[in-house]
């Protein structure tokens, strides 16, 4: 190979090298929070006796759910009915209590038990939040996570590009020839067999950017039809004050005769003002929410009704991007896979730096050397720090009591993230002690 070969994927090498340890601490905490909330409702499942009912075949009856709310608990509004999620879960109802709380009330839909309820802060609107966007983080957050899909996917093409013939190397493991070598080819296996999970996260990632920048900077548009203005097709407001409405149950049948292809998933009474489902047809690979259908809760008359065939190409994607992010689309055992590859590339964003670190310090390079770097992992950490107490105040301010479940978990969680962020920023400093990090300044000869 000629030396303009060996320099080319050399800079590359260098340029993997940076975005690892530059940006791998803030990578590996969203990463980290992502995995989680894949299976965020499956740990509140774990963790919340209520959620947890004998698994039966007879499929949900949503009107009898509601039904079942109603009259047991006569003085909280029913703000919506969700379906179980698997086989053994509880319906979710969601109410608004008469001070004001959202919280969750659970149901055997095989009884109409009313099995116990808790705050609408759970575990996952814990990590949905963390990951989504780091609790707002000042406006923000949402940015802050998506505009690290870009170092992400230039991750994969640098590393493609400096790692010779890398598709016959899917099972080289080197053993026997010290942790270091176990290490780099354990990283490398790792990340070769996780370059479909790193292009579907990285490609979604970006695109939740672009779907952020559209609602903020560009015509304001997040949807394709929706009850609020943010949509290019806005339902018409419902303006009348304290409107005559017809009962859930007589609504629920009314959607069900006009769409009777449609699986309901969801309900809920009062969004912006119409009467709301969504749930499953026959399209694949969608949310439920691609398939969905408003009602005038007057006169029961479907003011607006869409599949996810009806969409465009543009907007079934982004009715697309939510199962491909979260692996939702094939039930558990995607779920669970999606988990186990976030678990991988939150280790591959702290490996991959360590190991350069390593190299730097077993060489003794001076060619290679950053600026900012502990700066950035200090950033991360300040981040991670925000997240946590925006959480604590969101739950001080609410008054909202939680689950000793849901707050065990959480507590743990946020500990081993913050122990793990702490080892890797001693690494980092004592490397850059070193001077392994430090712009290099070379004496001129006498």
């Amino acid at each position: 190979m000629s030396n303009k070969q060996t320099g080319g994927r050399r800079k590359y090498y260098e340029w993997h090298s940076w975005l690892g340890i530059l940006s791998g601490l803030l990578l590996f905490i969203i990463c980290w929070s992502g995995s989680f909330a894949t299976i965020s409702n499956e740990l509140d499942w774990l963790t919340t006796p209520a959620m947890r009912v004998t698994p039966s075949a007879a499929p949900a009856d949503i009107e009898a759910i509601h039904d079942a709310v109603s009259r047991t608990m006569p003085g909280v509004e029913i703000l919506g009915v969700e379906q179980p999620l698997h086989t053994g879960f509880a319906a979710d109802v969601i109410v608004e209590t008469g001070d004001g709380k959202t919280r969750h009330v659970y149901v055997d839909p095989a009884t109409l038990n009313i099995t116990g309820s808790t705050s609408y802060f759970n575990l996952q609107r814990f990590f949905r939040d963390f990951h989504m966007n780091f609790f707002g983080l000042l406006g923000w957050g949402k940015y802050a996570v998506c505009i690290f899909a870009i170092p992400l996917i230039a991750s994969l093409v640098t590393a493609l590009v400096f790692y010779k013939r890398w598709w016959k190397r899917f099972f080289k493991l080197q053993l026997g020839k010290g942790s270091k070598a176990l290490w780099s080819s354990l990283h490398k296996t790792v990340g070769l067999w996780s370059l479909w999970f790193v292009l579907a996260i990285g490609i979604t990632g970006v695109w939740y950017l672009f779907e952020a920048s559209r609602a903020d900077v560009i015509d304001g548009k997040f949807s394709y039809a929706d009850s609020y203005p943010n949509a290019v097709n806005a339902l018409p407001q419902l303006e009348i004050e304290n409107p005559e409405k017809l009962a859930f149950d007589e609504l629920m049948a009314r959607a069900q005769r006009a769409a009777p292809e449609l699986k309901i998933k969801g309900v809920s009474v009062d969004r912006g003002g119409y009467f709301y489902v969504e749930g499953e047809t026959d399209a694949i690979l969608v949310r439920d929410r691609a398939n969905k259908m408003y009602l005038d809760p007057r006169d029961g008359r479907v003011v607006h009704y869409q599949t996810a065939h009806d969409l465009s190409a543009y907007w079934r994607w982004s009715h697309m991007a939510d199962p491909i992010h979260f692996g939702t689309f094939g039930g558990l055992a995607t779920k669970f896979i999606w988990f186990a590859f976030g678990i991988f590339l939150s280790g591959l964003s702290l490996s991959g730096g360590w190991l350069h670190l390593k190299r730097l310090q077993r060489d003794g390079m001076g060619q290679t050397h950053w600026r900012g770097t502990v700066g950035a992992a200090t950033a991360s950490i300040m981040i991670f720090l925000f997240c946590v107490t925006a959480a604590i105040i969101r739950v001080a301010q609410g008054g909202l009591v939680i689950a000793a479940g849901t707050a065990t978990v959480a507590i743990l969680w946020c500990l081993v993230t913050f122990a793990i962020c702490m080892i890797w920023l001693t690494a980092l400093a004592r490397q850059n002690s070193k001077g392994l990090l430090k712009p290099l300044v070379r004496k001129q000869p006498a």
